[in-house]
């Protein structure tokens, strides 16, 4: 049950000795609360430390998974590129094939390229789950409750120290460096 703030009382809903079920609090400002705090739906109800903790690891799985997707759309577009010729400068999967130098100079390389559909189908649905995690998480930002956004901010830094590594610099050029 959700609390609006507004008081119901009186209503003939019984007889009076009734326990009350306990409710979600909405809060549109800032807060710190912990108990009967909701996570974007009402059953997913913090009712005590227990389920705050497993909330907050929860929260911070997410953050995690979103980063893996990230890492697995780049990971993708490098196999991609990978079969046209393309090599991507700063990719581990060709470090660890032992592939020395990856600098590609006397070859034009493309801006932009066409990808079969079957491949198309995998990069479509890998960017609409990170979409939709990303509005999931987005959403549990908008609880305004300090500890689901920290959960939120140490979720996405995890999964960026763990699975971001690389630094791609001719990406760094907002043209890049071959499509001048």
């Amino acid at each position: 049950m959700l609390d609006d703030g507004m008081n119901h009382g009186g209503m003939g809903h019984g007889g009076g000795h009734e326990m009350p079920a306990p409710t979600c609090k909405l809060h549109m400002l800032w807060n710190w609360q912990i108990k009967d705090t909701c996570v974007v739906f009402p059953q997913w109800h913090i009712t005590g430390g227990g389920t705050f903790v497993l909330s907050l690891l929860a929260i911070v799985g997410l953050g995690i998974l979103f980063e893996h997707l990230r890492a697995r759309q780049r990971a993708l577009d490098e196999r991609i590129a990978a079969s046209y010729g393309v090599v991507v400068r700063g990719s581990s999967r060709l470090e660890e094939e032992g592939e020395g130098e990856r600098l590609l100079e006397s070859k034009a390389l493309p801006c932009k390229i066409t990808v079969p559909r079957s491949q198309q189908v995998q990069r479509s649905v890998l960017y609409a789950l990170s979409v939709a995690l990303s509005f999931f998480l987005m959403l549990v930002f908008m609880t305004y409750n300090g500890y689901l956004i920290g959960a939120v901010i140490v979720g996405a830094g995890i999964g960026h120290f763990l699975l971001h590594r690389e630094l791609d610099i001719p990406s760094l050029d907002s043209k890049g460096m071959a499509c001048h």
